[in-house]
């Protein structure tokens, strides 16, 4: 019986031996999970264009040490000379935040972040690879950018944005309950994503003396008066790129005029001086595949930007540039699409980088450009005989235009542009085609022309001057397809179809009548109400005579 009692205490004994054991384990283990530092958070940055590109650089070390609850703050070696030298309020003597640095507003994480992100990126520290998160690019699908960050502090650097100029973001990374959060104390949401701030730099493209009016009307070679107005980006103030700028592209059709450009300051009076280096003008032309015109660019380098607009930036003022521009003979008549011209800001790729390329410098343009569109317009008339209708070529005119002569240029037979004066086939007469076409494009609208006709066929009689007055629906928002109700060909209605866009109407003829017929004194038939009409005036005659030789006699008998 005594061996059997030692028997089952020698069973139990591993027994409790291993319930202590898994006891110890199981303590150790809910100690290490309870003191374990959190690993990561996912942080998003959200409000940002599709194709910005985020990059995260590390300050500031936060930790869990020796089975703390509370973290240990501390500012990355790298950077604590920057600290003390820029913001020695901000740190303490063993390198760790003050409660300045964590009570300061937004004002103050913004410059904190600005040059520290200036220090770094022009490599007056060098950070070590792990606290340099990889860049990552929006998708633009709304979930905006995510970063995976452990703890500690973090200066965001957003570039590429084609649209707008963001902030430098400032977040920490605080443990709470044992998870990762942004911290509350710096006025940020517990929740882990962060919006982006940004400054809008869209350009506003006017056309004329209405700061609102996007569509006009034009002749070929008139002048047209174009503004765009941009918001003068708000460049942080240790940004070491602050390039600025407008460019302007034009369909083809459409000639700038790159004498004309001025630039000012919105509210002042005083253009700037390109001739003294206020900034730069240069011709830009058609991207590569691209069949538009030859455009201009509107350039501050970083210095101009620093002297002529940091001051009205900061004021919220805007960049405005005026030029001139005219249509020309490949400006569209079919289907009412009119000529455009695109404009948009130059913003820089990176403010910070030093080792930015300069010729490839700038955003790509946003996916819808400000533009203004101007039309022009045309008629197709057809000069035929009145009563045959057989078609008439040959016969020859002169457009005019307030008692102007309008210069043409032919394109085909019977077919004319309106042109300026001058060589190279400038003409003012135009001529009818083999079946009769006057095809005349590059009118504008709103005007009145005179088609006279100058040389006829030599078996017609001249034809009167025949006034044209094409008419778009709306005058302030027009559509460039002519309004056939209000539209007046020789003081008339237009009723016929329109044919790719233009005016049709008939011109006509009379024959002239032969030689014989022109001189007509046939005598009439007998028996004809004629016959009695003369034969009336015959007897009255004699009998006229009759009487004055009657009065002669008695005449002459008193006589003797």
């Amino acid at each position: 019986m005594f061996e059997r009692r030692r028997f089952r205490r020698g069973c139990l004994l591993p027994i409790v031996v291993a319930l202590v054991a898994a006891m110890i384990c199981a303590f150790g283990s809910a100690s290490t999970s309870a003191t374990a530092e959190p690993e990561k958070i996912t942080l998003k940055v959200t409000n940002v264009e599709a194709g910005v590109k985020g990059t995260a650089y590390k300050y500031m070390d936060v930790n869990l040490e020796g089975g703390s609850t509370e973290p240990v703050e501390k500012f990355g070696l790298q950077v604590t000379d920057v600290v003390k030298r820029n913001f020695e309020h901000y740190i303490d003597s063993e390198g760790k935040p003050t409660e300045q640095f964590k009570g300061m507003d937004a004002d103050g994480r913004n410059a904190f972040s600005d040059k520290l992100l200036a220090v770094i990126t022009n490599q007056g520290i060098t950070l070590p690879s792990e606290a340099v998160v990889a860049s990552v690019v929006a998708s633009g699908d709304g979930d905006g950018i995510s970063f995976h960050l452990p703890m500690g502090g973090y200066v965001i650097k957003l570039t590429n944005g084609s649209s707008h100029l963001y902030d430098p973001i400032f977040a920490y990374i605080w443990p709470q309950d044992g998870t990762l959060t942004v911290r509350k104390d710096f006025d940020q949401s517990a929740l882990a994503s962060i919006g982006a701030k940004s400054q809008e730099i869209t350009s506003k493209k006017t056309v004329g003396d209405d700061d609102n009016k996007t569509k006009t009307h034009s002749q070929i070679g008139d002048i047209v008066r174009f503004q765009v107005k941009t918001p003068i980006p708000k460049y942080p103030a240790n940004a070491t790129n602050k390039y600025f700028g407008v460019q302007d592209h034009p369909d083809p059709g459409l000639s700038i005029r790159l004498e004309s450009i001025k630039v000012q300051i919105e509210g002042e009076q005083t253009a700037f001086d390109k001739n003294s280096k206020d900034y730069s003008t240069d011709s830009v032309g058609a991207d590569p595949g691209d069949a538009g015109g030859e455009g201009f660019r509107v350039e501050f380098d970083t210095e101009q930007y620093r002297s002529k607009l940091s001051e009205a930036a900061m004021l919220d003022k805007k960049l405005i540039v005026k030029y001139e521009g005219k249509l020309d003979e490949k400006a569209s008549i079919k289907g009412g699409n009119g000529t455009q011209n695109h404009a948009h800001p130059l913003i820089v790729k990176d403010n910070y980088d030093p080792e930015l390329d300069l010729n490839n410098k700038y955003t790509n343009p946003p996916d819808a450009p400000a533009f203004t569109t101007i039309y022009t317009y045309g008629v197709k008339l057809t000069k035929m005989d009145s009563q045959t209708e057989a078609e008439l070529p040959g016969t020859q005119f002169e457009l005019h235009k307030n008692d102007s002569k309008v210069h043409v240029k032919q394109k085909g037979e019977g077919m004319y542009i309106v042109q300026e004066a001058g060589p190279g086939g400038i003409t003012t007469t135009i001529t009818s085609g083999k079946n009769g076409l006057v095809q005349i494009d590059g009118l504008n609208a709103g005007v009145t022309y005179t088609l006279k006709e100058t040389k006829s066929l030599e078996d017609y009689d001249p034809a009167g001057p025949v006034t044209i007055e094409i008419k778009d629906g709306d005058p302030d928002e027009p559509d460039g397809i002519p309004d056939l109700n209000s539209s007046m060909i020789g003081g008339n209605p237009v009723t016929a179809a329109l044919e790719d866009n233009r005016l049709t109407y008939t011109l006509t003829n009379t024959k002239k009548r032969p030689p014989e017929e022109q001189f007509d004194f046939t005598l009439p038939k007998t028996g004809a109400m004629g016959t009695a009409v003369f034969s009336a005036f015959g007897v009255a005659l004699v009998a006229a005579g009759v009487a004055l030789v009657i009065v002669r006699r008695r005449k002459d008998k008193q006589s003797s």
